[in-house]
Parts: structure tokens; C-alpha cells; sequence
């Protein structure tokens, strides 16, 4: 099956967010992550390139999806995104070692960071 290349020229990094059906909050952000290489855009393309094959970009609905990935230009626009499954959002946070998003607490009542 080919797909689609969904990761634009102007791409340099991405926030991955998950959807919280469980709780009042609706979405958990991570920090954003920018690739500082050469070609950024490339970097992007090789991150979710490596999330679809190791199935980890949800290929249903977005009610149905674990979370979601922005991919960003350098002024931190969003400019495209993904829809991830649980495993596609562990893996990212993990290989993008990105934290919870600091001030996801304070904008959403769950008093302080860890």
C-alpha cells in the first residue's frame, strides 16, 4: 500500500497531543520538538515514515484515535498532523523525548507539574 507523503516542504518538528477521554481533559500537549538539521523536513518524514511502519499512525477516525501529532513550520504554525494510536504516541514521546507540555497544568486546573 503506498501513501501519501503529509509531512510539507516547510515542516521542521512536531507536538504530539493525547486525547484524554477518561478524565475532564481533553487533550495532554507535549513540548513541541523542532529538528534542527540541515532539512528538517526530511527529519519529519523519517519520524512518521518509522511511526506507520512500526503501526503507530491510527488509520481510522479521530473519535476513535489515540492522539493527534501537529506537524509545524518554523514559526510554530501547524500546517498538517496525523492521527496516532496508543503505540504511535509512545513511541513519538519517547524517540522525540518530549515532556508534558509545562503549562498544560496551569491552563487546565491540574495544579503543578508532576
Amino acid at each position: 500500500m503506498t501513501h501519501k507523503n503529509i509531512i510539507p516542504d516547510e515542516a521542521v518538528g512536531f507536538q504530539v497531543q493525547r486525547i484524554m477521554r477518561e478524565r475532564e481533559v481533553e487533550l495532554r500537549a507535549y513540548t513541541p520538538i523542532q529538528f534542527t538539521t540541515e532539512r528538517p523536513a526530511q527529519s519529519c518524514r523519517l519520524y512518521y515514515t518509522r511511526c506507520r511502519v512500526f503501526s503507530g499512525v491510527h488509520e481510522g477516525s479521530a473519535e476513535t484515535s489515540a492522539g493527534i501529532c501537529d506537524v509545524l513550520d518554523k514559526d510554530g504554525d501547524i500546517i498538517g498532523d496525523f492521527l496516532l494510536n496508543r503505540k504511535g504516541i509512545k513511541w513519538l514521546i519517547k524517540a522525540l523525548g518530549a515532556t508534558v507540555e509545562p503549562d498544560f497544568y496551569a491552563d487546565n486546573g491540574q495544579g503543578g507539574g508532576e
